[in-house]
């Protein structure tokens, strides 16, 4: 990956290179801020490690990631995640997949997958990131009824976890 791209949203306004459903790439200079990118304001400078990697190695971890986050499979995502600081780890946890724009955690969330959720949140993942949709985690996993998820994603925002009506069992 060059000095001059990172990691990206999915807006459809960005006009960025893409890689099917998965992370896109946007040109950005490494003390960008992410106000500074209009729609696509979910860039993160590069790791140094991907210095040495091309713009597709780094598009594949993240779709990797962004699958292994979907189906739950943890140890696929800790391989990946593994041996990473944690500007690298950010840089795949920040991927966002297709128009809907949800990251790793936010995929996670919303199938349930609770023991991927807390490896994810070890790894650094943002428990406020908003989709396209400006929905966090915790919407996605009340939206869900997944109330053990609700319940570890709350506790790493800091709130406290209030099981009302959202949870009531039909």
């Amino acid at each position: 990956m060059s000095a001059s791209m990172s990691l990206c949203c999915s807006a459809s306004s960005c006009d960025s290179p893409r890689n099917g459903v998965g992370a896109t790439l946007h040109p950005a200079s490494p003390a960008v801020s992410p106000s500074d990118l209009g729609p696509c304001n979910r860039a993160l400078a590069p790791p140094e490690p991907f210095a040495g990697h091309s713009a597709e190695q780094v598009r594949d971890h993240a779709n990797r990631l962004l699958t292994a986050a979907r189906n739950g499979n943890t140890t696929d995502a800790a391989g990946l995640l593994a041996g990473l600081d944690m500007r690298e780890a950010r840089a795949l946890l920040d991927a966002v997949e297709g128009k809907a724009g949800n990251a790793p955690l936010a995929l996670a969330a919303m199938h349930g997958h609770v023991d991927m959720c807390t490896l994810l949140l070890s790894h650094g993942a943002n428990v406020h990131a908003l989709n396209n949709s400006r929905e966090t985690a915790v919407d996605l996993s009340i939206q869900h009824r997944h109330k053990e998820v609700t319940k570890v994603l709350v506790a790493a925002s800091g709130e406290e976890f209030d099981d009302g009506e959202e949870f009531i069992d039909l």
